[in-house]
């Protein structure tokens, strides 16, 4: 069975569920603009096979629930 991805040029906030491939591109940590060793938020590109990128922000209060890796 063939598996069928949205592109990210055709993202539709009328659509309901979305499914992509995407590779990441960048990824970068934004420090606080009031302590320079908090994390503000996490910046990342992502592309899709066609090209298609994609700006994507995770804010601090998000991050936090997530398990990061930092090395």
């Amino acid at each position: 069975m063939e598996e069928k991805f949205d592109l990210v040029t055709d993202v539709n906030p009328k659509k309901l569920q979305s499914h992509f491939k995407v590779y990441v591109v960048r990824i970068w940590e934004v420090p606080s603009k009031y302590n320079e060793k908090e994390i503000a938020s996490i910046e990342i590109i992502l592309q899709d096979a066609k090209g298609g990128r994609i700006h994507c922000t995770i804010p601090r209060g998000v991050g936090k629930k997530m398990a990061w890796c930092h090395s």
